[in-house]
């Protein structure tokens, strides 16, 4: 009888145990024993904490179809893989022989709550901070990450999502949480951005992210919502997380970091706090084409439009930032070609009065509020900035004669004036070779500039530069 006992006390314990320590079990989806399971027109269901499990396993499906039927809450990743948390959909060389993800995942409109995710000890240089690692032709939508909690205080590359994405469709998919990069090492560092890190002919749309990111490492390329797009389209989209670089940072933007061959339009930036340590909307740019997109001067702290403007065949139309104010007033959005009718709606109590995705909330009614507000009729821009050689162009869309520019240090010294705009197309361009109005060289530091109309000494319009030498 005591015998009995022990034993049943001795299971007790155990499954106890279990409970607390052990991984969940991976379970196939329950019709994977179809016949046609994971076609388009039975796709593999994915249930649960189990399911999900079992899709990170078992590679050999990673061509399929899936949809998610149900919230799935997965605190329990936190002790999976000895602490590191769930293990990456899809992978490439880094890891062994290329085996990436080619299949369709559609979220259904469900959420992934607390994945977890700690890469500190990977002993790999490329760690992927994702939930899907490797993806080439697949397409993700209707997906909502909510609450990710992903570390790593090694090398990392970082794409909440999917790390990379090559020839993908990624639609209406949100992401929240917050993510720590530390490093150890001075040498150490990473790249990407909260929702895809690098993302090669893809069409991304109808996405959004409130990732708080927090690094400390000195060598970072971030992007707020991308790290970096090559050939690809980006629309209808938005960051309102974070950004936290405890270091100083000069290729790091609040939307991506980098852009080739680009499209982006109908997208825009905003925070409940300031950044630190980001200067600009976007990092690199290179023959892209950005438009009708914003970002809020106040809340997020970021002056300026761009770190660098490479190549010959960029267009940057109706881009920049606004008050918060503005940012909120439906007026400025439709004057820009914002769709209000089926893709965006606005709600002074719901999403801190910005923007929001219909698709992502459709339970949140759009109010059709319109504040009487005026676009401001003067835009101007400076590129590269931060400026690193001896040049910087200024553009503004004021195309006139008469055009002053006047340059001031942080002082509110005048260090540089001239009247030498030119104009071309529907601009007013003016070269400055970064040298005073006694020809010295100016030094490294924030200087501001001002553009007046000789005729009457009226500010036309103002913006800030730094100079990095």
């Amino acid at each position: 009888m005591n015998k009995s006992k022990n034993i049943i006390i001795l299971t007790v314990l155990l499954n106890i145990f279990c409970l607390l320590f052990c991984e969940n079990q991976a379970e196939p989806p329950s019709n994977f024993n179809d016949s046609n399971a994971g076609t388009i027109g039975n796709p593999y269901l994915i249930s649960n904490l189990e399911n999900l499990k079992w899709l990170t396993e078992t590679q050999t499906v990673w061509n399929k179809h899936f949809l998610q039927t149900d919230d799935i809450d997965a605190l329990d990743t936190i002790n999976w893989h000895n602490g590191q948390g769930i293990g990456p959909i899809g992978r490439d060389s880094y890891y062994e022989t290329p085996f990436p993800f080619t299949g369709i995942y559609d979220g259904g409109n469900y959420s992934i709550f607390n994945l977890y995710k700690d890469v500190s000890g990977d002993p790999y240089w490329a760690v992927r901070l994702s939930l899907f690692d490797y993806a080439v032709g697949a397409t993700f939508r209707n997906i909502r990450l909510v609450d990710i909690n992903f570390t790593s205080s090694n090398h990392w590359v970082l794409g909440g999502l999917v790390y990379e994405a090559n020839f993908c469709v990624i639609n209406n998919v949100s992401i929240s949480g917050n993510i720590s990069l530390t490093n150890l090492t001075t040498s150490a560092g990473g790249t990407g951005g909260s929702l895809i890190g690098l993302a090669i002919n893809n069409t991304i749309e109808n996405c959004s992210s409130y990732v708080n990111i927090v690094a400390d490492t000195l060598s970072n390329n971030l992007g707020g919502l991308i790290g970096t797009l090559h050939d690809s389209i980006l629309r209808n989209s938005y960051f309102h997380g974070n950004i936290i670089l405890t270091k100083q940072n000069n290729r790091s933007g609040a939307l991506f970091r980098a852009s080739n061959r680009s499209n982006i339009s109908n997208c825009y930036v905003t925070s409940n706090s300031e950044f630190h340590n980001i200067f600009a909307f976007v990092g690199i740019i290179e023959n892209t084409t950005i438009k009708n997109s914003f970002w809020d001067l106040e809340s997020t702290g970021v002056p300026f439009f761009a770190i660098d403007i490479l190549g010959d065949q960029n267009e940057i139309i109706n881009t920049y930032g606004l008050p918060s104010n503005e940012m909120k007033q439906l007026t400025i959005y439709e004057q820009h070609g914002w769709d209000f009718d089926t893709i965006w709606g606005i709600n002074s109590n719901f999403n801190g009065s910005y923007p929001f995705l219909r698709s992502q909330n459709p339970n949140i009614e759009h109010t059709n509020e319109k504040e009487i507000s005026v676009l401001p009729l003067v835009q101007s821009f400076a590129y590269p900035n931060p400026v690193r050689s001896n040049q910087v162009t200024v553009t503004t869309n004021v195309r006139k004669q008469g055009l002053s520019l006047h340059i001031y240090n942080v002082k509110g010294q005048l260090v540089y004036q001239s009247n030498d705009f030119q104009t071309r197309n529907d601009e007013s361009v003016f070269v400055w070779n970064t040298k005073d109005n006694n020809n010295n060289e100016v030094a490294s530091g924030f200087y501001f500039y001002k553009i007046e109309e000789i005729s009457n000494n009226a500010t036309l319009h103002t913006g800030k530069l730094i100079i990095i030498k």
